[in-house]
């Protein structure tokens, strides 16, 4: 069922134990959907245009669950989680550009499948369909975008047109579930190259950064 919040939360309806004795699992999914046909393969799509604030955040599907509470007159508590993962794109002005120009660049974020079947029982992501490219939330020199977990081999992952240049990142990389990957790019007129590096959010602290000219 529903359950809405004004300072605490509230069902739609009123919701009571079995007993005072028989223990319950809750599960707790958002953004909330009154109707599920299959609990183990939830499809949900993140948006290709999360250039808004509300477009963005719509993408961000949060799960999580308690198990074996007792019967009790305060409240369950549970803690939700971040399903899908998060890609931040750092642009940086290298020999020939200057920080403005990179306000004015535009981002894509290239062949990613944006379909996904969530098991809500246990919280695990299926990435599934076909690919299609994203374009991210602007915040200055920043982008940002939810996408589904899901691995790329030699890939063109990020483009970025500057005027009349396009610059392509090709990389391997794997957007895991509940973590954040940051991907720093240097763009130099010069060489037309850029430099690329990687951070964790959680606990992602492998690099996959490198040059490309």
């Amino acid at each position: 069922m529903c359950f809405t919040y004004d300072g605490s939360w509230n069902s739609d309806t009123p919701v009571y134990w079995k007993d005072k004795t028989t223990k319950a699992d809750f599960y707790c999914y958002y953004p909330y959907n009154s109707s599920i046909s299959d609990l183990e393969a939830y499809r949900f799509t993140v948006n290709t245009d999360q250039t808004s604030e509300d477009k963005y955040k719509a993408c961000d599907f949060l799960w999580g669950k308690t198990e074996k509470a007792s019967p009790t007159e305060n409240a369950v508590d549970i803690t939700v989680r971040h399903l899908m993962s998060n890609v931040i794109i750092k642009l940086v002005a290298g020999n020939g550009y200057k920080d403005e120009d990179m306000l004015n660049a535009s981002v894509t974020i290239c062949g990613l499948k944006t379909n996904t079947l969530i098991n809500l029982t246990n919280g695990t992501v299926t990435a599934d369909g076909g690919i299609e490219d994203i374009c991210p939330r602007s915040e200055n020199n920043i982008r940002r975008a939810i996408v589904v977990p899901q691995s790329l081999e030699d890939t063109d992952i990020v483009k970025v047109s500057i005027e009349e240049k396009t610059y392509i990142l090709n990389q391997s990389v794997t957007f895991e579930s509940g973590k954040q990957h940051t991907c720093t790019i240097t763009v130099e007129k010069t060489n037309q190259g850029i430099n690329i590096g990687i951070g964790g959010w959680k606990s992602a602290d492998e690099d996959f950064g490198g040059t490309v000219e």
